[in-house]
């Protein structure tokens, strides 16, 4: 009796252990680069580097100092790129939520319809998800260099060629095209996910009385699906000020100065070969536009929150 209590007291021991354990490790994780590197993020934001101490000619490094020259570099000594990486940043913002989230939202539609050829442009538009990136803007990258395919179209009908990507104003516009295009499947799959949640019954009735396609979009497949079209579109404003972190495949070798935003600029300014001050201002960016886009992201639930037609089904 004695034993087998002791081999049941032994079992619940490694079964508490095991918990422990598996729960430890996501905690630990969490601590550290979370937590802390959140933390530290914060502190290298206010620090101005070591205090610089002369004695009898010799110059010795003190403690590290902390104040706000930091905020102050980034708009006098970094104003000219960082308002170039802001423009960019915000250009991408615009044409994800203005442009890209409405198409995928149409595409997704008109794909629940079954339109002819449905299963192809489902695969043309799902494919680069599940595709590595570098893959794809390599090829694509490749399409518009000299010896190209754009490049021999151009030398059969005699017109002037020119690399887009070479060029600051259609260098920018071709990443915003090719992450349109990219970043079509991602919110497709959300939306059509939520669309087969519909009843049939209420798309047939609506057939039956003879509503359109515009009105069944409108009045009837979007308050369905509400819950999910207001998450993409708060996703879209927390991610306001990291859009377009593809510029750092297509500008990995600097060949564009204007192709550049503030997640590429902190980006370039937290390399290893980059000075102590400059990763202490990439942290600041970091804060600040985490104070200003909170109380954005903010309004932006509330607001949607709002605008919740409240339908169930």
């Amino acid at each position: 009796m004695d034993l087998e209590k002791r081999r049941f007291r032994w079992n619940k021991a490694k079964e508490k252990v095991f918990i422990c354990v598996m729960i430890g490790i996501p905690l630990i994780q969490f601590a550290i680069f979370y937590v802390w590197m959140n933390f530290n993020s914060i502190l290298m934001a206010f620090n101005e580097g070591p205090e610089v101490i002369w004695t009898d000619g010799f110059v010795s490094l003190g403690k590290d100092m902390y104040g706000w020259d930091n905020f102050r570099r980034i708009f006098e000594n970094e104003s000219k790129v960082f308002s170039v990486a802001l423009k960019n940043t915000f250009l991408f913002f615009l044409v994800g939520t203005i442009v890209s989230l409405p198409i995928s939202l149409f595409v997704s539609f008109f794909l629940y319809r079954k339109i002819p050829l449905s299963g192809f442009f489902r695969f043309v538009f799902f494919i680069p998800s599940i595709t590595t990136a570098l893959i794809y803007v390599s090829a694509f990258t490749t399409f518009f260099e000299q010896y190209g395919p754009v490049w021999k179209i151009c030398q059969m009908i005699g017109a002037d060629w020119s690399n887009p990507l070479e060029n600051s104003v259609k260098g920018v516009l071709t990443v915003i095209f090719y992450s349109i295009w990219v970043g079509l499947g991602v919110n497709m799959l959300l939306y059509q996910s939520a669309m087969s949640r519909i009843p049939e019954e209420v798309m047939q009735v609506a057939q039956l009385d003879g509503v359109g396609w515009v009105r069944e979009l409108f009045q009837l497949v979007i308050p369905m699906i509400w819950p999910t079209l207001s998450m993409t579109i708060l996703l879209s404003f927390t991610g306001m000020f990291t859009g377009g972190s593809i510029v750092l495949l297509f500008n990995n070798e600097g060949r564009l100065s204007e192709l550049n935003t503030i997640s590429y600029w902190i980006f370039s300014r937290s390399g290893e070969s980059a000075a102590d001050v400059d990763r202490n201002v990439a942290a600041t960016v970091g804060l600040f536009f985490t104070v200003v886009g909170f109380p954005i992201v903010m309004a932006v639930k509330y607001l949607l929150g709002k605008l919740d037609p409240d339908v169930e089904f």
